[in-house]
């Protein structure tokens, strides 16, 4: 099942159009852009950034979360108490096991460690690992030269040739 994500603008950038679910992310880093414009947060919804002066009207007039706070602040009823069925205690069976009481005896590493057979393991170790080394060197000597800016020139004519050429599969 896919959400609608709706899009919002920025309050410091009018061309910034975000996701609301991303805006609190985005509004953070454009935020320390637009640090000396006089823009403050909202008290009743953090995405929101007002100018100083115009903070009493937005709050007033304009901020859309203004009515949950009016519906809090003048309500007359009394909430209404949810009511909860009784729930009865499950009756549980009696328990057969006694773990405190039991005659087991106690578990001896030793012992067990002793009856087991021994293990064997087998160690792959190379016997000449000069020869694996100097292939390291080698590969290394031919990146440090394919690295250089005329390796990469040569490299890119090359490409731009057999690209040119239709590719590698041109029959």
């Amino acid at each position: 099942m896919q959400t609608h994500d709706p899009l919002v603008q920025c309050p410091f950038e009018k061309s910034h159009m975000i996701y609301k679910s991303r805006l609190i992310t985005h509004l953070t880093k454009c935020q320390k852009n637009h640090m000396g414009e006089g823009k403050i947060p909202c008290p009743l919804n953090a995405t929101h950034f007002v100018q100083e002066q115009l903070m009493t009207y937005h709050m007033s007039f304009e901020c859309t979360d203004r009515g949950d706070i009016e519906r809090l602040q003048y309500q007359i009823e009394a909430p209404a108490t949810t009511y909860f069925p009784p729930v009865e205690e499950p009756i549980l069976p009696p328990a057969e096991e006694n773990w405190d009481s039991s005659d087991a005896p106690t578990y001896n590493l030793e012992q067990a460690l002793s009856e087991r057979a021994p293990v064997l393991r087998s160690l792959n170790v190379a016997p000449n690992n000069a020869a694996i080394e100097q292939r390291f060197s080698v590969n290394k000597e031919c990146l440090v030269e394919n690295l250089h800016e005329d390796s990469f020139i040569a490299q890119r004519v090359t490409y731009d040739a057999v690209t040119a050429a239709g590719g590698l599969l041109n029959k």
